[in-house]
């Protein structure tokens, strides 16, 4: 089936069916609250292996009938290319041709968008570009990460002028219609100092009336994108400051997640960054035009959350102290996390370094191994 029929009837089916992505957990507080575990939830059978062989793996979204959209980041770079950068383990980050967006569906694999702009590391170890993704009644949405200074991005010419926008999908190639990283260039939100003060890196994507929702995992906050891709600033999320072995330490926030709450709101999930001290990832609660409230803390370092269809939120975690870039990666988890604040485990075993998750009814789609060049999805039947 050609792309451009398969990309119509998924249009169709988004416009029948909800996306999870969009829901709210029913019933969820605003209060601040600490994650405390307790027993944990049925064990899930093993996962079904949808796909292999994804470059880098980012942003999954689920749809009806076993259909699956995911965003990759992309392979090794070549030419040219950016400075050493934090977003990569320091190593130099070039430009490839290599990211896309992929349709899984009953075994068969279709590229929506293929040929994106890429930054890579030159051994294929990390990448960025397409990070996240939406299905919209215009078309195909794609976030195209960055995960750098933004004012290096000229250098490596018109091919990566997509890095740190909001872009449609057209037969063409992407089409951007928000600039992010011009946004942080100009109004910098958290204020950041020097050389990584200055950072964009566009990680996920809401629907949020005719406009959209992102979270900046390098501007340490929640953007609001209108229809005509201005952008403005929805809440800013501080630093903490951790106690090290070297001393007291102040840890960016990295929000890379966001999803609907109750009464207009959101709930927004962090990364937290370096010095990587374990379990202080918080989950916050935005209501627009007041403060953002931490709703729950404790948690690792968080790459997605979702709403299953009983609205109760999840959240995917990477399970690390040190650092994320040690080998082997990471291992990861799936928490449920109740109204209260307690933290469920779900699945608790079989993860490496997960990006994204996604229901579909009683269907868990799991990226993994999301840094590498052979990315699985997975798919778990939960109890």
């Amino acid at each position: 089936m050609r792309p451009a029929i398969v990309l119509a009837a998924t249009l169709l089916a988004c416009a029948a069916l909800p996306l999870p992505a969009h829901g709210a957990p029913t019933g969820a507080t605003a209060t601040t609250t600490t994650t405390t575990a307790r027993a944990a939830s049925p064990v899930p059978p093993a996962p079904r292996i949808v796909a292999e062989g994804l470059a880098h793996p980012r942003g999954i979204r689920a749809l009806a009938d076993g259909v699956v959209l995911v965003a990759e980041s992309g392979r090794e770079g070549t030419e040219p290319c950016l400075p050493r950068s934090p977003g990569s383990a320091g190593a130099e980050q070039c430009l490839s041709r290599t990211g896309a967006v992929s349709l899984f569906t009953h075994g068969r694999r279709t590229t929506l968008v293929g040929g994106a702009a890429s930054l890579g590391t030159k051994d294929g170890a990390f990448a960025h570009g397409p990070s996240d993704l939406l299905i919209t009644p215009k078309g195909l949405v794609v976030v195209m990460g960055l995960a750098n200074n933004p004012t290096g991005r000229e250098a490596l010419g018109a091919a990566g002028r997509d890095l740190g926008t909001l872009a449609y999908a057209t037969r063409k190639g992407l089409r951007p219609f928000a600039d992010l990283a011009a946004h942080e260039i100009a109004n910098n939100p958290d204020g950041g100092a020097g050389f990584a003060g200055l950072w964009c890196h566009p990680y996920a994507v809401l629907a949020d009336g005719d406009g959209f929702l992102v979270a900046d995992a390098g501007a340490n906050a929640l953007l609001r994108v209108a229809a005509d891709g201005a952008v403005s600033v929805v809440a800013v999320f501080p630093a903490q400051t951790v106690t090290t072995p070297n001393g007291p330490a102040q840890v960016q926030s990295v929000p890379t997640s966001v999803v609907r709450g109750p009464r207009g709101s959101y709930y927004v999930g962090e990364y937290t960054g370096y010095p990587y001290t374990g379990k202080i990832a918080r989950v916050w609660h935005v209501v627009p035009g007041q403060p953002p409230r931490v709703h729950a803390q404790g948690l690792s370092p968080i790459l997605d959350m979702d709403v299953d269809a009983r609205g109760r939120l999840h959240v995917l975690e990477v399970d690390y102290a040190g650092s994320p870039h040690t080998v082997p990666p990471p291992a990861g988890r799936v928490t449920r996390v109740e109204r209260d604040g307690t933290a469920v485990p779900v699945i608790t075993e079989g993860l490496t370094m997960p990006s994204s998750l996604s229901f579909a009814r009683d269907t868990l789609y799991v990226a993994d191994d999301s840094v590498s060049l052979n990315g699985r999805l997975l798919a778990y039947r939960l109890p």
